[in-house]
């Protein structure tokens, strides 16, 4: 899950710098997330729940609070496609 995530950071950066944030590439990228995840939603909410759980287990210890809602908001943001 955590490749997901970095992938859509990284297109939503690609489309913000070199697209000048195109509606037409935003819509792309949006509708291209919404059909690789839903291939599967059951499974892909899942993983996103265990993803969570480790992430609140091990890697949120000795973070600010402001670290952990930013890794929350990237969570979020894959959830939204399902």
């Amino acid at each position: 899950m955590a490749d997901v995530i970095t992938l859509r950071e990284k297109m939503v950066n690609i489309h913000q710098k070199s697209f000048a944030k195109d509606t037409n590439i935003d819509l792309a990228i949006k509708n291209a997330f919404e059909s690789f995840l839903n291939q599967d939603s059951d499974k892909t909410a899942m993983s996103l729940v265990y993803y969570l759980d480790d992430q609140f287990k091990k890697d949120f210890k000795g973070l600010s609070e402001a670290e952990v809602n930013e890794r929350l908001e990237r969570v979020i943001k894959i959830f939204r496609y399902l």
